[in-house]
């Protein structure tokens, strides 16, 4: 076979099909207007005018940092979602077996649909090069670290699409690649604070230290803001990381060019059958369930909806870590206390823990709320449900109390690790704001993925949303709070409202159950300093008016979701609207 050159004919295919499609041109306006709010936030409602050399040095500083930031975020987020549906949808359409009796090789295949749905993310973060330019007039912009820090982000955007193309050859659904790959990403990102968290050290020494703390996307993006005075790490490493990232990507392309055609093949000549759920799945037999007639479709969703393979070992391995990670901390409280010490660091890593295992539980959450009714409206068993003489809402509340009922499941290990900590400190009213927080953020997240599966139609899209939608409330919202309270203009504004101003923070779920969290485990309410008192919220103690406002915001929010689903649901489904008999 002869060897081509050049971009290739799937390449072409691809780009032109996408340059037709409306999300694409959606994703690049949000993306913009995105970092316009970003850029507008970090300039402030005040005059600059009178600021020195020095401050406007200072806000092209900040500028720098918030472009980076709302760069990565924006590749962390939307190459998985880019890339997770390249072979699934042409497998499930058939259209790839067609491309194999071509003379496209395997490498052809995977290379072109790799490079059709990178080139879009490449070009979101040339959108914020001209911004960079222009505020290098004001100073504080540093040409090496723009170069350094645009090199980690494209090395971030090539790896997270070759972990979407791999997980999309393997999968049969494009929200199984999609969970899949943001759960490799997600590890990526959180391994290295995790493992300071439970070894905390001070600033690396080592070779092998410091490339494990440079590891992080993040740490990687962001050397320049670094402080250690023993390691300053600069474009150097920053280059580095960007070749390593194109080595590790270079596995996962070769494997699914090896891999493509044997899987596909396999796939298309073994049909899907109905899989046999896990052994955690297979646990709720054993639990009593609601009956058959109060409401027929949640009675179908508690015995009959299992997670599929994908998602029951997703949750299998959730359970595991969290289970081990809440041994740990139980075992340390009940240790200091049994030998009368007190170590107020374990406190913190209680509320860790439990921030951590509530946050990656919600966000599988938010994909089962997503999928509760998107998949089965692209299966097209909802139409069988609608054609019956259920109601709409019976139909509504089945599917979400069905979703629902998972979250007691989700929030056992973080009630029990705050209770076994209460009972030690007398924290009582923490542990009961922190099971309120839980809920009324569970009861969000439901609302809003049934409402985005009534008013979008493809299933790809709505996990994409949903999945968006929780990581920029988790972290996007105490994000732009970290900015707001830099900036001169609103400085005073956070002086003047004191800790209310860090009790915005708790409409995150990390922020709202580490604050409850630690409210509960704390052995007495002093002040501590420790290596980690800097990457800690500040708390609220004995005042429950902000846990208590974000509870009756979440919850209100929730309704609402709901209510529009209820009105919609027929118009969007195309279900005719009942009608009373006169």
């Amino acid at each position: 076979m002869r060897m081509r050159w050049g971009p290739g004919p799937v390449f072409a295919f691809e780009s032109l099909i996408a340059a037709r499609r409306w999300q694409v041109y959606a994703l690049r306006a949000t993306y913009v207007g995105v970092l316009l709010a970003g850029l507008a936030l970090t300039w402030g409602p005040a005059d600059r005018a009178r600021y020195s050399p020095a401050e406007a040095a200072a806000v092209g500083r900040l500028l720098l940092d918030t472009v980076i930031a709302v760069q990565l975020a924006a590749v962390l987020l939307a190459a998985p979602a880019a890339t997770a549906g390249a072979v699934c949808v042409d497998k499930a359409r058939g259209t790839l077996i067609h491309a194999f009796v071509t003379d496209l090789s395997d490498r052809e295949i995977v290379l072109g649909k790799l490079g059709a749905r990178l080139a879009p993310v490449l070009g979101l973060l040339a959108c914020g090069l001209p911004v960079l330019a222009l505020g290098s007039f004001l100073g504080g912009i540093d040409l090496v670290a723009v170069i350094g820090a645009e090199l980690v982000t494209a090395g971030v955007a090539v790896l997270c699409c070759t972990v979407a193309l791999i997980a999309s050859v393997w999968a049969r659904k494009p929200h199984q690649a999609l969970l899949l790959a943001y759960l490799v990403v997600g590890l990526w990102v959180v391994l290295v604070p995790a493992s300071l968290l439970l070894f905390p050290i001070g600033p690396p020494t080592s070779g092998m230290g410091q490339a494990w703390v440079l590891s992080n996307p993040i740490v990687a993006a962001f050397v320049a803001e670094l402080s250690w005075p023993i390691w300053r790490p600069g474009l150097r490493e920053q280059a580095a990381f960007f070749l390593v990232t194109l080595l590790v990507s270079w596995l996962p392309i070769a494997l699914a060019s090896r891999r493509l055609r044997p899987t596909v093949l396999a796939q298309a000549n073994r049909p899907q059958k109905r899989e046999r759920p896990d052994a955690p799945a297979r646990l709720l037999d054993y639990l009593p369930g609601p009956p058959l007639d109060g409401n027929p479709v949640l009675w179908r969703e508690w015995h009959r909806k299992r997670p599929s393979r994908w998602t029951g070992r997703f949750w299998t391995a959730y359970a595991i870590v969290s289970a081990l990670a809440s041994l740990y901390v139980i075992g340390f409280y009940y240790f200091w206390w049994g030998h009368g010490l007190i170590y107020s660091g374990i406190q913190v890593v209680a509320a860790q823990v439990n921030a951590w295992q509530v946050s990656v539980g919600l966000l599988l959450l938010s994909v089962s709320a997503a999928t509760a009714l998107a998949e089965e409206r692209d299966r097209g068993s909802l139409d069988v449900i609608m054609t019956t003489p259920l109601t709409t809402r019976e139909i509504v509340w089945g599917k979400w109390w069905g979703t629902f009922a998972m979250v007691p499941r989700l929030a056992i290990l973080p009630i029990w690790v705050s209770a076994g900590a209460a009972m030690i400190t007398g924290g009582a009213i923490g542990l009961v704001l922190m099971i309120g927080q839980i809920l009324a953020y569970a009861a969000v997240i439901t609302s809003l993925g049934l409402a985005l599966a009534t008013w979008i139609p493809r299933l790809g899209r709505v996990i994409t949303v949903s999945v968006m939608a929780y990581v920029l409330v988790a972290l996007g919202w105490p994000l732009v709070l970290q900015v707001l309270s830099i900036l001169p203009a609103f400085r005073m504004t956070a002086i003047q409202m004191g800790s209310n101003w860090d009790g915005l923070n708790l409409a995150s779920p990390f922020f709202g159950i580490y604050a409850t969290t630690e409210w509960a485990a704390r052995w007495w309410y002093g002040t501590e300093s420790s290596f980690w008192s800097g990457f800690r919220p500040t708390v609220i103690y004995n005042d429950p008016t902000w846990p208590l406002i974000w509870i009756g915001v979440d919850l209100a929010i929730a309704l609402i979701l709901a209510f529009a689903t209820l009105r919609t649901f027929d118009r969007c489904l195309g279900r005719v609207p009942e009608t009373r008999p006169v």
